[in-house]
């Protein structure tokens, strides 16, 4: 004889399956929504040194990872990143020339993303900040071009 118990199992299997579906297909439709535009390459990040102390990163721990500006930045320690904040554009200024330093010899594209131009010895090195990425234009012309549309140069460099 059934009990009612007994009877309810079946609904409570397949109520127990229809909630695992159901939670299967919102944890993969997540990462779809949370993923980055295309228009905007992911780059690693460029410096192996605190851009404050110039000390090496991870020689005191993992390091600090921070959102300062939009762009981030890694630091040795916490001390560090009061010292870049308190600094504004000079402290970005500073991280900018040693992206530059450290990418300048490894850098690929032969022709400027603005004009298609090539780059010569006239080339100006800049540094795309959401992604700390170096980029090279031909000519001081193409900078203000450049800063009405970034992140479409920027991609362009990807291609």
């Amino acid at each position: 004889m059934l009990t009612h118990r007994t009877r309810a199992v079946p609904f409570l299997i397949a109520a127990f399956l229809l909630t695992c579906v159901s939670a299967t297909m919102v944890v993969q439709a997540e990462p779809a929504a949370t993923t980055k535009p295309a228009t905007q390459p992911v780059a690693a990040y460029p410096l192996d040194v605190c851009p404050v102390s110039g000390e090496k990163l991870g020689g005191m721990g993992k390091p600090l990872v921070e959102q300062i500006d939009g762009r981030e930045v890694q630091f040795c320690c916490k001390g560090c990143v009061g010292v870049f904040k308190k600094g504004g554009e000079a402290s970005h200024k500073k991280m900018d020339d040693l992206i530059i330093a450290k990418l300048n010899d490894d850098y690929a594209p032969k022709l400027c993303p603005v004009s298609g131009d090539a780059l010569t010895d006239d080339t100006v090195n800049l540094v795309y900040r959401p992604t700390n990425q170096l980029v090279k234009l031909c000519c001081a012309g193409c900078v203000d071009e450049f800063n009405k549309s970034p992140a479409k140069f920027v991609a362009k460099l990807a291609e």
